[in-house]
């Protein structure tokens, strides 16, 4: 596991590892909230068990739970928007969640920014 990015640079350890390996993680899917208020979170590379390197993102939201995706779609746009308030000089405290369908008609879910 590599950490890429975190909200927080002075992450605890429990937190980290929670956020990353936590049996309490919540699958993103799960979640039936479209405005995330975000306390921490981290961007991640994990290994399945065959032996690929996927990216994760791991958010805690204002409420403590830890909702985890490695949707490749999200993680990109997640990551944009990291960037995005990085050059910025904010914090990225909140996104939005948007849900959307494939061209296969698979239901996918991705990210922006709030603009308020």
């Amino acid at each position: 596991m590599e950490i890429i990015k975190t909200k927080n640079t002075q992450m605890k350890p429990s937190t980290l590892f929670n956020m990353t390996r936590g049996a309490n993680r919540v699958p993103l899917r799960q979640c039936d909230s479209d405005r995330l208020e975000l306390v921490e979170w981290v961007i991640f590379t994990d290994t399945t068990n065959d032996g690929e390197i996927m990216e994760c993102v791991s958010l805690k939201d204002a409420d403590g739970v830890v909702w985890t995706t490695n949707g490749a779609t999200f993680v990109r746009d997640f990551e944009a928007c990291a960037e995005a308030c990085e050059r910025g000089g904010e914090s990225l405290d909140e996104i939005i969640i948007i849900e959307r369908q494939s061209k296969k008609g698979r239901t996918f879910r991705t990210c922006i920014l709030p603009e308020d």
